[in-house]
């Protein structure tokens, strides 16, 4: 995509609205964070619902966004420090042997650095049961404890809410337990 050519996506749904939605969510699985205000919508086709089941025809729609509403993919930022910039890159490296297109945010304070991993097919990344964000993190932190030993902050990696999510279940499994 130049930055003159718009981003482009068609979906199709029940009702026109579900087909918008469809195609918000892949403009939003192309690029996160794009402004959804500004997503421009052209109906193709309003459906038909046809007559018990036959001749059904689905809304079909295209959503267009100008590339001055995607918000571009933040580099590093220049006042990140050494740990933060070394598990950016770190990252970066596990998500291209993976396969996988993602954007690395770092959010760092007094007692730990979090990197959330936003992209898609973020299943790969998390895998079965949190196996490989988990695998990920633990190495992520080897390798930056074993830079770093002097400032010692654990590092959390975590790609869309996961961590969240797995939270809240194992608390509700832990309250029905009890």
């Amino acid at each position: 995509m130049t930055e003159t050519e718009p981003l482009q996506v068609e979906a199709t749904g029940e009702t026109v609205g579900e087909a918008k939605w469809s195609a918000l969510r892949e403009l939003e699985k192309l690029q996160p964070g794009i402004d959804k205000a500004a997503v421009q919508f052209q109906v193709l086709s309003e459906g038909e619902r046809g007559l018990l089941g036959v001749g059904y025809a689905p809304a079909r729609v295209i959503a267009s966004v100008e590339a001055s509403a995607v918000a571009a993919a933040p580099a590093a930022p220049a006042e990140e420090g050494e740990l933060a910039s070394e598990v950016r890159e770190l990252l970066a490296t596990v998500l291209e042997a993976i396969g996988v297109s993602a954007r690395v945010e770092i959010h760092e304070d007094d007692e730990s650095l979090v990197a959330t991993i936003t992209g898609r097919e973020l299943g790969l990344v998390i895998g079965k049961h949190g196996q490989t964000i988990d695998a990920i993190q633990y190495l992520v932190n080897a390798i930056a404890w074993r830079e770093h030993g002097e400032e010692r902050k654990p590092v959390v990696v975590d790609a869309a809410g996961y961590r969240e999510r797995r939270e809240a279940t194992l608390g509700t499994l832990a309250l029905r337990s009890a």
